[in-house]
């Protein structure tokens, strides 16, 4: 965990993110999130300021608050963080990398020593999370054994990513899959920006 993100889950006076961290704390699969956090892998993840460490802690936060207003069980609280921190891995640059997701889920295996069915569903969600592939088509790929727990996680990765394209300033709100995710739009461009002023 970067000191960035440490600073931040220490904020306790911010108006916008003292009350979502609040709640994280409270929540019982808020565990999962830290834990990624904590043991980021961050020789695997692409090095830049758009793409790297930064914005992967910051999906990683932004996928536990997803989960936690989906109210997502501990399994799937678990997969998102997991999918959120792997996401990225496939990235060979900043620009348009359409197959950036494929590349990510297939590094995936080499990197991390999941059972086989947590490598099904997570390859399908980071894999859905951008580019070409849709989610049918990626749960078809891999066939994770509990579609509807998967198609959950692909949502939460997909909002979580989206809601952190605020560092872009282009961030559309009409393609966040939960309706509880675009009332988050205020605290994703606030972590963003206690983010980058530390």
């Amino acid at each position: 965990m970067t000191d960035e993100m440490r600073n931040i889950l220490e904020m306790d006076r911010h108006p916008v993110i003292a009350p979502v961290l609040s709640r994280l704390n409270a929540w019982e699969h808020w565990h999962h999130a830290f834990c990624a956090l904590l043991e980021l892998p961050i020789e695997h993840l692409y090095d830049s300021w758009t793409h790297g460490v930064g914005h992967t802690e910051r999906v990683i936060l932004l996928g536990a608050v997803c989960a936690m207003d989906q109210d997502f069980d501990d399994r799937e609280a678990r997969y998102t963080a997991l999918a959120c921190t792997w996401h990225d891995v496939g990235r060979r640059d900043d620009g348009i990398d359409i197959h950036h997701s494929r590349r990510s889920a297939d590094r995936l295996p080499e990197m991390a020593d999941y059972p086989a069915e947590d490598l099904a569903l997570l390859r399908a969600a980071i894999r859905a999370h951008s580019g070409p592939d849709g989610d049918e088509a990626c749960l078809a790929i891999y066939a994770p054994r509990d579609e509807a727990r998967c198609r959950r996680v692909m949502k939460a990765l997909q909002d979580a990513d989206r809601l952190d394209r605020v560092r872009l300033g282009d961030l559309d709100p009409g393609y966040l899959n939960f309706d509880t995710s675009r009332r988050r739009v205020k605290f994703a461009d606030a972590l963003y920006e206690a983010y980058e002023d530390w």
